[in-house]
């Protein structure tokens, strides 16, 4: 059974775990290449090592679901596919209490749960096989899903977490103007999320492919910012808008100076979703008064619900939009590094690993 482990920043090896743990199996299908992946193997966000990376995961079940403990929309058998949830809450702590997506102490697949070289316990997607810990909270694949639209799931429900946010605090006229700034997967998820809600989109990146393959998710104008500068993509905004500005931007970029892409075209009394910089890349110097004077409201996204994950499954179905179109690549467990690399110089719209490949 092969494994790819982290062992240390930009170090991964293949490994075969010949002790696997033969308790809690899920087959890994396919492991989706998060933009948090690259963080993770360029060392942020982890103190610890060895783990296995890999937190966008559907796979099978090869265990006895009623002893796995796991929780599930639907009742599980062994041979179904499911989409893990890979956050595990400690069921203690104040935020556990109150705001359950806050706690303080979870374990996450793929980030914090280390390798057991001894016990061969394996808690990340880049596997063949891994183990699912008890109150692993899971949604069962539809059989009309593939399994690279199903990897799309976890994305989806990120973006509706983001959309969500942004509409849950009123205010925003009923045919919303929203623009999302960056259509990679994640941005190319929120661009679904709005179309679908009735919402007029707006597309902006640097990357042509990326903007054609979201006109075809709903978007009515793209605006590639590859050779221009603020001045010029707000004037660009303001004509789009008859001089008023987006009422809603969700910047997916990752980049710290799309903040101020996002703050120079929303318009007064607007809203800015703040979703791309979850992982530290740098600070973006903002001028406070742009936010105080033209009364501009900013919302942190990042966690997510269970039932977002059961409402992103629903969406992929019913939608009509082709998110299996999004997983542009697939590599092998060998070529994780590669594929990483693929994600960092934003090669294609998705990928992911294929670990039985």
């Amino acid at each position: 059974m092969k494994a790819t482990l982290l062992y240390k920043p930009s170090n991964v090896k293949v490994l075969d775990v010949n002790n696997f743990k033969e308790e809690g199996i899920l087959k890994v299908n396919l492991a989706g290449i998060c933009g948090t992946d690259t963080h993770v193997y360029n060392g942020a966000l982890v103190r610890d090592y060895p783990i296995v990376m890999g937190h966008e995961i559907v796979g099978t079940v090869i265990s006895d679901p009623q002893k796995m403990g796991l929780i599930s929309d639907q009742k599980l058998s062994k041979g179904d596919r499911v989409v893990v949830v890979p956050g595990i809450n400690c069921e203690e702590c104040y935020y556990c209490r109150t705001f359950a997506q806050y706690c303080g102490d979870r374990k996450f697949y793929g980030l914090n749960l280390l390798f057991n070289e001894k016990e061969g316990e394996i808690y990340g997607g880049f596997s063949q096989y891994m183990n699912l810990l008890p109150r692993t909270r899971v949604i069962k694949v539809s059989d009309m899903l593939s399994d690279k639209e199903a990897v799309m799931i976890e994305v989806l429900a990120s973006a509706l977490r983001a959309v969500q946010r942004g509409y849950s605090h009123g205010d925003l006229p009923t045919k919303t103007k929203a623009a999302v700034i960056g259509v990679g997967p994640i941005g190319l998820s929120a661009v679904a999320m709005l179309y679908t809600g009735g919402a007029d989109v707006l597309a902006i990146d640097r990357i042509p492919k990326r903007l054609e393959k979201a006109k075809e998710f709903g978007v009515s104008k793209t605006v590639d910012v590859g050779n221009l500068n603020q001045d010029e993509l707000e004037s660009i905004i303001l004509e789009h808008t008859a001089g008023v500005g987006m009422d809603f931007v969700i910047e997916c970029a990752g980049e710290p100076a799309a903040f101020n892409d996002a703050l120079s075209i929303v318009r007064r009394g607007g809203r800015i979703v703040e979703m791309g910089n979850f992982a530290y890349a740098g600070n973006a110097q903002v001028d406070l008064t742009k936010i105080c004077q033209r009364d501009i409201e900013i919302i942190g996204s990042a966690e997510t619900l269970y039932r977002d994950f059961i409402t992103a499954q629903r969406i992929i179905e019913s939608s009509g939009l082709n998110f299996g179109s999004l997983t542009t690549n697939i590599v092998p467990l060998e070529d994780l590094s590669q594929g990483i690399r693929d994600v960092i110089s934003r090669k294609g719209i998705k990928t992911a690993v294929n670990p039985n490949e």
